[in-house]
């Protein structure tokens, strides 16, 4: 995210990074960025850098969270003003919600007249930008008015009119960890690009090392060739598994990224918070003290399933999940105190999931299922809550699928589909969660030995794909018309034809070549264009066209070293 930079020496030293300002109904949303702020490690290389904001820091911490909103007056309260003065950039999670919300457009008045209108950053979590500019669709709006005008004279929001560039953590735009990743790329002053690259450098490593190799002979090259994808596909598997289960429940498996700071801290904090409400009689916590408990339960579970002892994993999610029950038992119809037991319960059914335990999974899995099916009952219009319903029997659909059920798992995943097409007419962007239902049900059909019907689920996952809004115009839904064309390309060679495997590989080329000329820099679509051309050099190899095969490769090799 690019915004203009402060000079270091007008930054006092500050005790917060940020302060998160955010609608109660985002609360869930605004508790996920402060934890991935926090706790996100910046690469070593970088820390220490000068930039024209100050040196990196190792991690930019902490992060106020004002959780009092419910409670406020008219006037911000003296713990707020004094935050706000104290934190260096004002991150505001926007929505309809936070758009209508006094208190947000308070906070961002009252951050701008302390600070100036440059250290204000946007992350967009529901609703649609400038909205309010559209007849009829006003109630979409999700920027506050105090970001989309500057303040006057009088420190009030009618001046200039202006368009803030936001994150945007929606599933179709940047998602979670790159939205993230960006606004903290603003605040300490580097390249987006410099904190996505190490995500993606294994990846780019393992691909030059199979180009390299394929120099060593022609001898040897169907060996190579086959153990390379071979080695591909079951990267993908243990990729999918998790990813699977990341973009199909509440929240992305936190747990399963590359650790982003030291373990030992983390465990430290939240072993004291236990230690701290452990001493306390459990009846006298109020729901506030509560969340605060079971979400240090949360952060001792995730740093134990990180380092692998998923016994001690399971009995922190299991008294996590304890805490939310009595919490939700004092507020039964409390939809963000349903939504904080469903977190518990998936946890402890994901760490039934890594222990091999399936039945057990599925069975927390359905507890979660209806949590969710709770939370439409208490607001069946929010469109956030209908499609967790979705997520919900999607991530039963994979639990099912990999106990090798999968009748009852493409049950699973048309329930999940169903229901996003019915959203779909509201939420455009849920088209896109939708087309990775359709490339769940292609793999139960290849499960079942139906190779025709998982190519037609994937040929409809590409159809909704180049449907989705401005399409054309997408890089991102460019990547993935070109993941889906490989996909499309392996199943037509499974079932023998050859030719037409070819031909759709040999349509996605002008893809890949064009997303690594757009950006060489970027790695996600380096590395999808390096899949391409490693596919289409087996599928050539097959052919009795080794010569084809060896170009293939060689076209590789200069992209990722």
């Amino acid at each position: 995210m690019k915004r203009d930079p402060m000079p270091a020496a007008d930054l006092p030293p500050p005790r917060y990074w940020a302060f998160v300002s955010y609608s109660h109904r985002d609360e869930a949303v605004a508790q996920s960025l402060q934890k991935r702020l926090e706790t996100y490690r910046l690469p070593p290389r970088l820390v220490g850098r000068i930039t024209p904001i100050g040196p990196v820091p190792r991690q930019a911490k902490p992060v106020f969270r004002d959780r009092d909103e419910l409670n406020a007056g008219t006037d911000l309260q003296a713990h707020v003003q004094a935050a706000l003065a104290e934190s260096r950039w004002l991150v505001v999670v926007c929505s309809p919600d936070a758009a209508r919300s006094p208190w947000v457009e308070r906070e961002i008045v009252a951050f701008k007249r302390l600070h100036g209108e440059q250290r204000v950053l946007a992350l967009i979590a529901r609703g649609e930008p400038y909205a309010s500019r559209l007849p009829g669709r006003e109630a979409e709006e999700c920027f506050p008015n105090a970001l989309r005008h500057a303040l006057d004279a009088q420190g009030e929001p009618r001046g200039a009119a202006l368009e803030p560039i936001a994150a945007d953590l929606r599933a179709h735009a940047d998602g979670p960890k790159r939205a993230a990743l960006k606004l903290l790329a603003g605040m300490v002053g580097v390249g987006f690009d410099e904190l996505v690259r190490r995500d993606a450098a294994r990846r780019a490593r393992w691909l030059t090392a199979v180009a390299a190799a394929s120099f060593a002979g022609m001898a040897v090259l169907t060996v190579l060739t086959v153990l390379a994808v071979r080695a591909r596909d079951e990267a993908r598997q243990q990729r999918e598994q998790a990813e699977g289960l990341i973009e199909f429940m509440l929240t992305d498996l936190r747990g399963k990224l590359e650790p982003v700071g030291r373990l030992d801290a983390l465990d430290s904090v939240g072993a004291k918070a236990l230690s701290y409400y452990a001493a306390q009689h459990t009846e006298a916590l109020d729901a506030a003290a509560l969340g605060h408990r079971a979400r240090a339960q949360h952060l001792v579970g995730e740093i134990r399933e990180l380092r692998g002892q998923l016994d001690e994993a399971r009995q922190a999610f299991e008294q996590a999940a304890a805490t939310t029950e009595r919490l939700l038992a004092r507020h039964p119809d409390d939809g963000p105190r349903v939504f904080e037991h469903a977190q518990s319960v998936y946890w402890v059914g994901y760490v039934a999931w890594l222990r091999g335990q399936g039945a057990a999974a599925e069975r927390e899995f359905e507890r979660y299922l209806a949590l969710a099916e709770r939370l439409v009952r208490i607001d069946a219009a929010n469109l956030d809550w209908r499609a967790e319903r979705a997520f919900a029997h999607s991530n039963l659909g994979t639990v099912r699928l990999e106990l090798d059920r999968p009748e009852q798992a493409l049950v699973s995943f048309g329930a999940a589909a169903e229901i996003h097409r019915g959203l779909i007419r509201q939420r455009p962007a849920l088209a896109s969660d939708l087309s990775q239902t359709y490339g769940w049900r292609a793999r139960a059909y290849e499960r079942l030995g139906q190779p025709e019907r998982a190519l037609a689920e994937q040929q409809a996952k590409l159809a909704l794909i180049r449907g989705l809004p401005d399409a054309q115009k997408n890089r991102q839904a460019d990547h993935w018309v070109l993941n889906a064309l490989v996909e499309i390309g392996r199943a037509e060679a499974a079932l023998g034809r050859v030719d037409a495997a070819a031909a759709t590989l040999a349509s996605a080329a002008p893809l890949a070549e064009a997303l690594v000329a757009a950006d060489p820099s970027n790695l996600f679509w380096l590395a999808a264009a390096c899949d391409l051309w490693v596919t289409a050099a087996a599928l050539d190899l097959s052919r009795g066209a080794p010569a084809a095969a060896a170009a293939g490769l060689r076209r590789a090799e200069p992209e990722v070293n």
